[in-house]
């Protein structure tokens, strides 16, 4: 079979509430459409001009094509847009690929493969819109879990007011019980002016890998968090926001392993790190908006704290949900087993049963291995939007604290056994504001919100491993 390995952007089109995208590769044909509830972008065009619009609209396409790297282009072509292709944003999309795609290489031994190449001689790039109406505010990002109820719950004591915005996306399943999922957390915190974004992807959908042997790729990735925050632009124009506020907690900055290939930290959260929100807000605005920033409001803290927090608010934890296999828990996966963690270290076991079932999920023979993975026993922790080691293992020594059992005590021993109470509390409860991009507005006071938490927490951890007679130094 003969094969192009030319990654083609063949079609950008728009109506009334849907954004639709379309890319080639190897005879394949993909697509991805957004849709966005009370969106117009002819509207939008007759207020920031029909070119500006364009510009935006292809920052969305490029950013969601993306993904489709992942089947190893050699090259990219840009069909009609390419004039939009400067060097400044051929820069910044290869840094968002080597960055996020360092999980791909590693997962597909690929060392050298850097990326497809394509030329960036755009020259008719609008100017970046300068004054806007920006009575909106803050708009923050809702995906229904831990950490989307902490922000909402810090954004409610700042008394700061926003909207909201929750995305479903078809390759988490369907998509009216993910917003009905978070619908069920935004009516605890009367935000009225809420919007919602569906993405259809035939992409990670799609069975390619499982048909297309030839292609010589294991593994996919994408890059959600970058493609969300050009994926919002619509929302914040028609709506003036200025600050988009995400919940990414800092423990999101560290990598899972380091490749001993290339001796690079692999980070499947990368794009969530404050190194990616610093490159995205110094693109966006030289290039697109002059007043932008996207930041998180818990950048300044780790999961030990956010976990911590959700004591004060655990009424609500049974309407949280993170499993991205099958929502709201699949209980099986990496990422279900260590919110479980989290939860039986701060939560009582009637909270835990009310969110996740019955099932103990220390006492199931296919979860050991992840388990293990977890609390740094294996080679590498897994690829999952989680904690470090020793928060894990941390959370773990709590819940066999408070009565937890199973078989998942025993295989992870050495963890618990192994954990520095002290420094662990001193490095997983400290608040770090810097590189941390909080608005001037809500700083200070959400700095001492926070402090007060970890002092809170601290009590709490210390408490209940004394309870058991576990060292608390």
């Amino acid at each position: 079979m003969t094969t192009d390995r030319t990654l083609t952007l063949t079609k950008i089109a728009h109506a009334p509430s849907q954004l639709f995208c379309e890319y080639t590769i190897d005879g394949l044909t993909f697509t991805n459409a957004i849709w966005y509830e009370n969106i117009d972008f002819d509207a939008l065009g007759e207020t920031f001009g029909p070119a500006f619009i364009r510009k935006v609209m292809f920052h969305i396409a490029a950013f969601e094509m993306n993904k489709i790297v992942s089947l190893k282009p050699d090259r990219v072509d840009w069909g009609e847009y390419a004039d939009l292709v400067t060097p400044e944003f051929g820069e910044l999309w290869l840094a968002i690929y080597r960055n996020v795609w360092a999980q791909w290489r590693f997962e597909n031994d690929e060392p050298d493969y850097l990326g497809p190449t394509f030329e960036c001689t755009g020259s008719n790039s609008p100017d970046p819109v300068g004054e806007r109406d920006l009575s909106g505010g803050f708009l923050s990002f809702c995906g229904g879990g831990k950490d989307s109820l902490i922000a909402l719950k810090l954004l409610h004591k700042l008394g700061q007011p926003h909207g909201s915005l929750a995305y479903a996306a078809s390759f988490y399943g369907r998509m009216a019980p993910q917003h009905a999922l978070i619908e069920r957390l935004l009516d605890g915190y009367g935000v009225e002016n809420r919007h919602r974004q569906w993405i259809t992807d035939d992409f990670l959908d799609s069975p390619v890998l499982e048909l297309r042997p030839d292609l010589g790729v294991d593994a996919v990735t994408a890059a959600e968090t970058p493609s969300s925050i050009f994926g919002v632009m619509p929302y914040v124009l028609a709506s003036g926001y200025r600050y988009v506020c995400l919940a990414h907690e800092r423990s999101a900055d560290a990598p899972q392993v380091v490749w001993d290939k290339t001796g690079e930290p692999v980070n499947h959260q990368w794009g969530k790190s404050y190194e990616a929100e610093k490159l995205l807000n110094d693109y966006i605005r030289a290039e697109l908006l002059r007043e932008f920033d996207y930041f998180s409001i818990l950048k300044p803290i780790y999961d030990v704290s956010i976990f911590g927090a959700l004591r004060d608010v655990a009424q609500a934890v049974p309407h949280t949900h993170s499993c991205n296999i099958d929502k709201p828990w699949c209980r099986r996966c990496a990422k279900c087993l260590y919110v479980w963690l989290g939860y039986t270290a701060f939560l009582d076991r009637e909270t835990v049963e009310a969110t996740f079932g019955p099932e103990n999920l220390f006492d199931v023979e296919e979860n050991r291995f992840l388990f293990r993975q977890l609390v740094g026993l294996e080679s590498q922790l897994p690829f999952e939007c989680i904690g470090e080691a020793s928060e894990a293992a941390l959370f773990l020594a709590m819940a066999r604290a408070k009565g937890w059992g199973g078989i998942a005590f025993e295989d992870c021993r050495d963890a618990i056994d192994n954990l520095d109470l002290g420094p662990t509390l001193d490095t997983y409860l400290s608040v770090i504001m810097k590189d941390a991009n909080i608005p001037d507005q809500i700083r200070d006071r959400l700095q001492a919100l926070l402090e007060d938490n970890a002092r809170e927490t601290a009590d709490y951890i210390r408490a209940t491993l004394d309870q058991a007679g576990a060292p608390a130094s």
